[in-house]
């Protein structure tokens, strides 16, 4: 069997990494009625109405302010999504969905990046014990039988196809009962590329 001539791709994904141009990397693009209706994100907050700019407490009904600007009503609404998450970040990366939610308050789009999020999804990686459809148990076990350990190449053969084998598995996620309340599960909506 001949052997693989390198440098060469393995495996790649369809999609480019960080392709801003996909449906789910737009942002501002749906009107204020799609979002009311289609989404039913009419009554989003406790503290203020995001389409008047008018405060919603007890004491709003005798007590009239200014309207907020749109600066105003942003920071009052992450603040009270920071608040009103902490139960789902309590325990364990509470830092990184902090950092997360303040990068999305002001990264203007930019790609957001964390040593801890590297940490815990190199963790999650590396303990990733599941014998069904684990996509670092097909990339071993393909580069494991397709290397000739005697002339120490890695032959071309059909066997080691890293497309074919890799096609049913999928990346590791945080979706362990623990991730529910360290912050991991509600930072990582999923994991796009390892």
């Amino acid at each position: 069997m001949p052997a693989l001539l390198l440098p060469c791709t393995l495996y790649q994904t369809q999609h480019r990494f960080n392709d801003y141009s996909t449906d789910d990397m737009q942002y501002g693009d749906l009107t204020e009625k799609q979002l009311r209706t289609d989404c039913d994100l009419d009554d989003v907050s406790d503290v203020v109405n995001p389409w008047t700019g008018e405060e919603v407490s007890l004491f709003s009904a005798f007590n009239k302010s200014r309207p907020k600007t749109k600066q105003e009503m942003a920071r009052l609404l992450f603040n009270e999504f920071l608040r009103l998450s902490m139960p789902a970040y309590y325990f364990g990366q509470r830092q990184l969905f902090i950092d997360l939610v303040k990068h999305f308050y002001n990264g203007r789009g930019n790609p957001f990046s964390s040593p801890f999020l590297d940490s815990a999804y190199k963790e999650k990686i590396i303990g990733d014990t599941s014998e069904q459809n684990s996509s670092l148990l097909a990339i071993k076990a393909t580069l494991y039988d397709g290397i000739d350990w005697e002339l120490g190449t890695f032959s071309q053969s059909q066997d080691n196809n890293f497309l074919k084998n890799i096609s049913g598995t999928a990346l590791p996620k945080f979706r362990r009962w623990i991730d529910y309340v360290n912050g991991l599960g509600m930072s990582v909506h999923d994991v796009y590329a390892t």
